[in-house]
């Protein structure tokens, strides 16, 4: 219900569409072995959507806000669910390839974790991710290390409350200056629609037009 842009006063249409049965690789639990549809269901990139102004219930930036915490919850989530044991854990983004970091523990020759230390690994390392080739060469790094790198730089950070208080006022004039620009590009798609709308009642005139003429010449010859 949260995550429902109607809301905010978008109703948005076209979230999926119908494609070409997708083939499955193993036959599915709790389903029949021939297929009762012929067609898969594919979801649409949000840009494609068709938005229809309704009354909001909430204001934009309220909600804008709600789905950002949301998402924050949800990653909190998943790492209390797997008993994670690394902080930093999806907080640390490759420079290289801008993919996220994640704990990994090192196995001694009998393939067993040793618990004293591991390393955060590069998402873009793991070759089986991407087809047999891995797209990131940036090297791990030692989780007891790292972490204790940025507890030194957090103790710093609350020893200066102002750095903090100008990063705040940084993030939220860039969440307004964003939420500004999705209204102006909402206003223009608006204007858009609008002015495809002029144009194809001007056109079913003209069409009425030319019908009424031809109907008239025609019992003129009559």
């Amino acid at each position: 219900m949260l995550k429902n842009p109607a809301y905010k006063g978008q109703a948005a249409f076209g979230k999926t569409k119908v494609g070409v049965k997708l083939q499955h690789i193993r036959p599915q639990r709790h389903s029949c072995e021939q297929p009762k549809d012929n067609y898969s269901i594919y979801p649409v990139e949000k840009a494609n959507w068709i938005y229809v102004k309704v009354p909001n219930i909430v204001n934009e930036d309220v909600f804008d806000i709600v789905q950002e915490q949301l998402a924050e919850n949800r990653k909190i989530a998943r790492t209390r669910e797997r008993g994670a044991k690394y902080l930093l854990q999806g907080l640390i983004v490759c420079k290289c390839c801008r993919y996220a970091y994640y704990g990994s523990p090192v196995r001694n020759k009998r393939g067993e974790k040793v618990d004293h230390y591991a390393y955060y690994r590069c998402i873009g390392r793991d070759s089986y991710r991407f087809g047999g080739n891995k797209i990131c060469d940036n090297k791990h790094i030692r989780t007891d290390a790292l972490e204790t790198a940025v507890w030194e730089e957090v103790k710093h950070l609350l020893k200066n409350p102002n750095r903090i208080l100008e990063e705040y006022k940084r993030k939220l004039s860039e969440f307004k200056r964003s939420s500004w620009d999705k209204k102006k590009r909402f206003t223009r798609k608006n204007k858009k629609i609008n002015y495809n709308e002029v144009l194809l009642d001007l056109l079913i005139v003209m069409l009425k037009n030319i019908l009424v003429k031809k109907n008239l010449n025609h019992e003129s010859k009559q």
